[in-house]
């Protein structure tokens, strides 16, 4: 099948340069998937691949430590989209040796990719998966891991359509080391062998733990301002229709003679004159960091994070966090970011998207579930008594600590794939 795939994408030299003109016009992409790097020359050539934003940060760890732990090789990173481009370009061009865009899945292209780069090992990041690259790669014998390997159920709905094409695909993959226990029945399902598939634990939590919380933390209060009174709640990757609860029950809780402050790092920084607005609405002064960067913090302040790459150690600065996507129906994010901080870690109902790690965490006692209507109350609650607010954040570090080995687990399966 992968064949009349292959066929079939010969088209796509007709149809994908006008589809791919739109998304370079909208800034999503860059014509340079259509053109082969500059030759490396290596003969330790480790080539890592994650499509966007998501992936890059979900692999964050990996990228950074590889270098670390395996000096000898050349470790050549790539993208597709513009937006993990520029997250490249601040955060891991110093990591890496080389950098680079992705091909698009047309015949040939990869083809003159692996000519140029010549890697001994390949890492694709969770789930991009191309049958015109994944073909060529085994045809030169270029072993394959797919790291952190993610199947939505959703996804498997539509890949199930195009059983026979997937499962040749992942039977040509080296490695696949699933994000969790579910996402290895998925694969199953889709025929992947039981002899490449493993669970050594999910790179998104694979975050390294703090050195020395309290000096971060002292520093990223004095920036603001804040006394050791001052209670901030940081509300991450906030969702349309979460911002509004938080800011209402924050307003609630100021009104009630709290000392509360209210952080707001929205999913899609784009909105972020929207939430704007709404703080204004409920008579807040909103502030942008990207506008004002280091500023005094005030009870009638909500400071909105527009910026990319902050959040993770913005965390440490906040007394509670807040994990998006979760009061609305989007799954949630990864409460592991916030735990490693030892704060508290609130999250709504919707957790499907970590929903291992969120049991984990709300057994231990370091993770409160809240529902729209019990989040002004559970905030008060914490903040109220100091003593149970340092015991859930206690609670919550201790369970991030336990998946502080994830990420070497990674590094031991590509020193033996990459020998």
């Amino acid at each position: 099948m992968i064949r009349l795939y292959r066929a079939f994408s010969l088209l796509g030299y007709c149809i994908i340069p006008f589809w791919f003109l739109w998304r370079f016009l909208s800034k999503k992409t860059s014509f340079e998937r259509f053109f082969p790097p500059e030759k490396i020359n290596s003969n330790n050539i480790v080539w890592i691949h994650a499509l966007s934003v998501g992936e890059l940060f979900s692999a964050q760890n990996l990228i950074l430590n590889l270098k670390k732990n395996l000096p000898e090789i050349h470790l050549h990173l790539t993208v597709s989209t513009k937006t993990a481009w520029d997250q490249v370009l601040l955060k891991f061009k110093d990591s890496v040796d080389s950098i680079g865009f992705f091909p698009i899945d047309l015949p040939g292209l990869a083809e003159l990719w692996l000519s140029r780069i010549h890697p001994k090992l390949i890492i694709l990041v969770e789930g991009d998966i191309w049958p015109n690259f994944i073909h060529t790669v085994f045809k030169f014998k270029i072993p394959v891991i797919l790291a952190n390997g993610r199947i939505s159920p959703k996804s498997l709905s539509k890949y199930m359509l195009l059983k026979p094409m997937v499962k040749e695909c992942l039977n040509k993959i080296d490695y696949i080391l699933a994000g969790s226990y579910a996402d290895i029945k998925r694969y199953t399902a889709l025929g992947a062998s039981k002899e490449k598939l493993l669970y050594i634990g999910n790179l998104k939590y694979s975050a390294d733990m703090p050195k020395d919380i309290r000096s971060v933390r002292e520093l990223y209060r004095k920036q603001l301002n804040l006394d050791d009174k001052a209670r901030l709640l940081l509300a991450g990757s906030t969702h349309p229709g979460e911002e509004e609860i938080l800011i209402s029950a924050c307003k609630n809780l100021i009104e009630s003679g709290e000392n509360i402050f209210l952080l707001i790092a929205p999913r899609d920084i784009k909105r972020s004159q929207q939430i704007k607005r709404i703080a204004e609405k409920y008579g807040f002064r909103a502030i942008l960091r990207s506008q004002t960067g280091d500023c005094s913090l005030f009870f009638d302040t909500v400071y909105i994070i527009d910026t990319l790459g902050e959040l993770a150690d913005l965390y440490a600065v906040s007394d509670i966090a807040f994990i998006g996507g979760s009061l609305v129906e989007r799954g949630g994010h990864n409460p592991i970011e916030p735990a490693r901080w030892s704060i508290p870690v609130l999250t709504g109902p919707s957790v499907f998207n970590f929903q291992e790690i969120v049991e984990d965490m709300e057994q231990k006692g370091g993770l409160i579930k809240v529902q729209s209507d019990s989040l002004k109350q559970i905030l008060a609650s914490l903040i109220k008594d100091d003593k149970k607010m340092r015991h859930a954040g206690s609670m919550a570090g201790k369970t991030a600590g336990v998946y502080v080995n994830i990420c070497e687990n990674y590094i031991n399966i590509i020193r033996k794939v990459a020998e």
